[in-house]
């Protein structure tokens, strides 16, 4: 047995018609400026040779103004890989 229920008021049958639509005009406006970005991007990116990876994390951080607790990270990652691989272990030639 399906859970699907499909409701017998045409008024609930309309209500939910008008919020597919908008929820579809929705969508159009979205895909939109989806567009609009990518092809900004590559604009910047061929103007000023700056790759589009690094553009959009740019702009991602810019958005939710996480810059500085992204670059905090970093330090801490960088910290934690030079202390793992900058240290001079002796390599133990034993196979296990």
């Amino acid at each position: 047995m399906s859970d699907i229920i499909v409701p017998s008021s045409q008024e609930d049958l309309k209500a939910i018609n008008k919020a597919m639509k908008e929820i579809s005009n929705s969508k159009v406006r979205e895909q939109g400026e989806k567009d609009y970005q990518k092809e900004t991007l590559e604009e910047l990116q061929d103007r000023f040779g700056i790759k589009v990876k690094h553009l959009r994390n740019m702009a991602n951080d810019f958005h939710k103004d996480e810059f500085e607790q992204k670059a905090g990270e970093f330090e801490d990652y960088q910290q934690l890989y030079e202390s793992v691989f900058e240290t001079n272990f002796q390599e133990d030639n034993e196979e296990d």
